[in-house]
């Protein structure tokens, strides 16, 4: 009841005279997630971002390796005021223009390289003394550095509803955002991992057992601001919550996803990412 008499005294309905001109419509708020994977880089770019690490600086015997970036998602969150344009300019649909500003949070660069170094610790021989597995001590020594941020873009987009009267309605349009990153930190991790592998003279497959962490540390390094742009496509749904009742019909929950292209400049190594990404958004709309 409180929330549908906040709603009711803080909206009104729209005029046929309020259509022909622009007007602030909608209050936006988007939760969700940026991209999902980090751009591996080489080495050398690595090296660059972490000039004083002290692990990086002796790579003598390491190698890249394929790591799991996966799971270097990136947090955003979205607040934009709507502004409904007139509708005679656009015929009979009447677009909205959302202005607003956009947090990145996340891990957008990655690197790692590893090395091996093996030590037998003993054979074994079948009935007639001929040696049949081996057993090897093994350490495994991974480098693995992840550059993270904080982002804020200037975000604006133009979207066009389709079947917006009715309670479920589908939006498309196209937007931008220009910004920059700050708090800028790379992560240098090294761990050394050693276990004991059996395997066979002539056969590739190991069975590896007793996994221990004989070595972890970790530096942090801080980077300098840097330069982001983007151009998306917002498409989504909107189910408006209220039925019958005004002041709910005024509130709105929407998914949204923003495929997209993307350039950051990463002032340090002299280096520019172009990049795609799939943003995925929850999101609320009031109408004002």
């Amino acid at each position: 009841m409180g929330l549908s008499l906040f709603l009711a005294s803080a909206t009104y309905g729209q005029t046929d005279s309020m259509a022909n001109k622009a007007h602030f419509s909608d209050i936006y708020v988007l939760f969700g997630n940026f991209g999902g994977q980090a751009i591996g880089v080489s080495y050398n770019t690595a090296l660059q971002l972490a000039p004083q690490s002290v692990r990086l600086a002796n790579p003598l015997g390491y190698q890249a390796t394929d790591w799991n970036y996966d799971n270097n998602q990136t947090f955003t969150f979205v607040g934009q005021i709507g502004i409904k344009l007139p509708k005679k300019r656009f015929h009979t649909l009447a677009p909205t223009l959302r202005l607003g500003l956009m947090y990145n949070q996340g891990t957008v660069l990655a690197n790692a390289i590893s090395k091996r170094t093996r030590v037998r610790t003993d054979s074994l021989t079948n009935s007639q003394g001929a040696v049949v597995r081996y057993v090897d001590r093994v350490n495994r020594e991974t480098i693995v550095t992840n550059y993270q941020i904080d982002e804020l873009y200037a975000d604006a987009n133009l979207t066009y509803s389709i079947n917006q009267r009715g309670r479920f309605s589908m939006f498309l349009g196209i937007g931008v955002g220009i910004g920059a990153f700050f708090n800028s930190n790379t992560d240098v991790v090294y761990t050394n991992t050693a276990y004991t592998s059996e395997y066979a003279l002539n056969d590739r497959f190991e069975t590896n057992t007793n996994f221990s962490t004989e070595e972890y540390e970790q530096e942090n390094f801080r980077n300098d601001p840097g330069f982001a742009a983007m151009a998306y496509l917002p498409v989504g749904l909107d189910f408006k919550l209220g039925k019958k009742n005004e002041a709910w019909q005024k509130a709105h929950v929407f998914v949204e996803f923003r495929p997209g292209v993307q350039i950051r400049q990463f002032p340090e190594a002299n280096y520019t990412v172009f990049g795609q990404f799939v943003a995925g958004h929850l999101g609320f709309r009031i109408q004002i």
